[in-house]
């Protein structure tokens, strides 16, 4: 008798853990129920502009978004607006400090590495003539004249980028740009719950 209930005891935790991690790494997996699709699956805002707040942009965070700081620089936002430039998702973020001010339009979607969309003008560089070049090792379009700009496309973001700084200034910006763009690829998916915790959180949706 006692041994049939151990036996019976030891099946039933094996049932639960074994259906707790099952539906512990679908969510882990999905990232959680209510969690929104990734940016490069966004299909756009439809042409709707809206002011985004912190709450908005650690939001856009969690979905993929990098949303440069520049804080090692000592910028600090002074606006962040979603909105879509050629069919595509973008935010257009605001940073100023004490001498000068940096506009960064990042774009995110079906985007075309080779021949991106200007964020500035919604053209393709093709159709602006811009100088090509490149900045560890991204491709890179540049405006050579006041304010300066550049486009800086990678796989699946494209950055353009606008300040009313030199030229060295504006080459600094886009490296620090880039490395923050590298930071988030880096991050994400670098940490993966283990095997117990996987459990626990399948359990704790069970069970509610």
């Amino acid at each position: 008798m006692i041994f049939a209930t151990t036996v019976a005891l030891c099946v039933t935790t094996a049932l639960l853990v074994g259906v707790g991690w099952s539906v512990g790494n679908k969510l882990n997996s999905s990232g959680g129920v209510n969690t929104p699709p990734a940016a490069a699956a966004w299909n756009g805002s439809h042409g709707m502009i809206k002011t985004a707040t912190e709450t908005d942009a650690q939001s856009l965070r969690a979905e993929g978004w990098t949303l440069p700081s520049l804080a090692s620089e000592g910028y600090q936002v002074e606006s962040m607006v979603q909105g879509e430039i050629a069919g595509q998702p973008m935010v257009v973020i605001t940073l100023v400090n004490d001498q000068h001010s940096v506009e960064i339009i990042e774009q995110r979607g079906e985007v075309n590495p080779n021949n991106p969309v200007d964020g500035a003008t919604g053209l393709p560089v093709s159709a602006e003539g811009l100088h090509e070049s490149a900045v560890e090792g991204t491709q890179l379009w540049v405006v050579r004249s006041e304010p300066w700009r550049a486009v800086m496309a990678r796989d699946d973001v494209v950055y353009t980028v606008t300040t009313d700084a030199s030229p060295s200034t504006l080459s600094r910006t886009l490296t620090l740009v880039a490395a923050e763009e590298r930071g988030r690829v880096t991050m994400v998916g670098s940490e993966q719950d283990g095997f117990g915790t996987t459990v626990l959180d399948g359990l704790r949706e069970i069970i509610g």
